[in-house]
């Protein structure tokens, strides 16, 4: 059965994953917290097993917000197999039940900031920015549009992005990344029926900017792509300005291969990090984290301190926790506007440094809209 409960302010959903031995439930609510606020729970894990539990909203949101929070859980969740109905097949819609998608993603191994120039002066290089989304291979045939996601599962996607795929006027097989409505192909597996796979990355690519310029979407973003050294530095500037997550780099001569290579390949990703100071608010009763904060403004008063909660980290077994009131560094990848940091790690203690830094110079999670017209 379908458990799915809304109200005029609150929201609960409980969703289900099986396939081989996975039995896995996952539970979200949108809570009251004080007057007018609200705040998005989660628990997982196992079904009838004791449940991890979580909140999403690092503080406490007006209820549009939440919402927001709320349904972008939800659709991340569908997006990886979950469903609403307790039986829980890893696929939605009854016509995909119980089958693979035909297709399954390349997945891409990373590199580190130091070989960053080999990749960048190399012509046999091209470069992708490299979106923060669901990744979705999404095939179009006929007037029928099917999507599956990185473990090669048919899933559910937005309505909008079928639409705006069958407005291509071809038929197709897209990867890309979905990011709330919005879906970002960064490669095209098949044109027209004819599989294209084995053909070079540079020619998949200008082939999809080419469809892409000709019937501009709001629900389909154009991914940004460099051939020659001096447009892969420029976006490689222009992404890192704009916050965005990193870059991707291909072998231009190279065939769309799917799965991952055990080291190397020809399709890396480098994720940029930004570092920051921070305040240890608290330890985490049974745990080694401490829970981490920024400070609200830059002119801290010296007999005041304000502080924005920003998450939790952990701190590794050969470190001492570090002391309540302490200042950290703290690496990550961005800041949720909601306050928490993405994939937090301990870079250990900052003795040089008075005061955290001020939140709003943080590295925050860019927001993405299609081309429109």
């Amino acid at each position: 059965m379908s458990t799915l409960a809304v109200s005029a302010s609150t929201a609960a959903v409980s969703l289900y994953y099986r396939e081989g031995s996975s039995d896995k439930v996952y539970h979200a609510q949108i809570t009251p917290k004080g007057s007018d606020l609200y705040i998005v729970e989660f628990q997982y894990g196992r079904r009838g097993s004791t449940l991890q539990t979580g909140v999403k909203t690092d503080a406490p949101l007006p209820l549009d917000q939440a919402r927001k929070v709320f349904e972008k859980l939800v659709r991340e969740k569908k997006a990886m197999g979950y469903t609403e109905g307790e039986q829980g097949t890893p696929y939605a819609g009854g016509e995909l039940a119980n089958r693979r998608f035909v297709y399954t993603p390349q997945l891409l191994n990373s590199v580190d900031e130091s070989v960053l120039p080999d990749y960048l002066r190399s012509p046999d290089w091209l470069m992708q920015e490299k979106m923060d989304g669901v990744r979705l291979i999404v095939e179009s045939c006929g007037n029928v549009v099917t999507a599956g996601n990185r473990r090669g599962l048919a899933v559910a996607i937005s309505t909008a992005i079928p639409e705006a795929v069958l407005a291509l006027g071809h038929d197709c097989v897209l990867d890309g990344e979905a990011i709330g409505d919005v879906y970002w192909p960064f490669d095209l597996l098949s044109f027209d029926g004819s599989d294209i796979t084995r053909r070079s990355a540079t020619y998949r690519l200008q082939l999809l900017m080419a469809i892409l310029k000709a019937r501009p979407s709001k629900a389909i973003g154009r991914v940004a792509v460099a051939f020659v050294e001096r447009d892969k530095r420029a976006l490689l500037e222009t992404i890192r300005a704009e916050r965005g997550e990193g870059v991707v780099f291909k072998n231009a001569h190279a065939p769309y291969t799917p799965g991952r290579p055990g080291s190397g390949g020809d399709a890396l990703k480098h994720k940029f990090k930004a570092s920051a100071t921070c305040a240890v608010l608290s330890h985490n009763p049974g745990k080694r984290s401490v829970q981490i904060a920024a400070s609200h403004d830059a002119s801290p008063s010296s007999t005041f301190q304000r502080f924005v909660e920003i998450g939790n980290v952990t701190i590794p077994g050969s470190a001492p926790l570090p002391p309540v009131g302490s200042l950290i560094e703290v690496e990550y990848l961005y800041a949720y506007a909601a306050g928490a940091l993405f994939q937090p790690v301990y870079k250990g203690p900052r003795f040089d440094k008075h005061s955290p830094d001020v939140y709003a110079s943080l590295k925050f999670k860019p927001e993405y809209s299609g081309d429109g017209e």
